[in-house]
């Protein structure tokens, strides 16, 4: 029986833990909210601010598509494996 390997999935997780504990525990998105609710930006500057968390919306996207098509690989051999012994 082939032992299961869980370090990449708590390491992601830890990883998402830390970066939420950091952007909790600092002030390093104020200059960003600073930058959104003040007169200093003009629209062009807005529209980049926004364009570019799109895009960053859209790279954590395509990152967890490629992570859960890796693992529902995985679960589709592991059931195509059970339907086999059954039959």
């Amino acid at each position: 029986m082939r032992k299961k390997n869980h370090f990449i999935p708590w390491l992601m997780l830890s990883g998402l833990l830390v970066l939420l504990a950091v952007i909790a525990g600092t002030d390093i998105m104020n200059p960003v909210i600073r930058f959104i609710h003040s007169d200093q930006g003009n629209n062009y500057q807005l529209i980049a601010t926004i364009l570019i968390g799109i895009l960053g919306l859209r790279l954590a996207y395509v990152l967890l598509d490629v992570i859960c098509g890796y693992y529902s690989g995985r679960f589709d051999d592991r059931i195509n494996r059970e339907n086999q012994k059954k039959l």
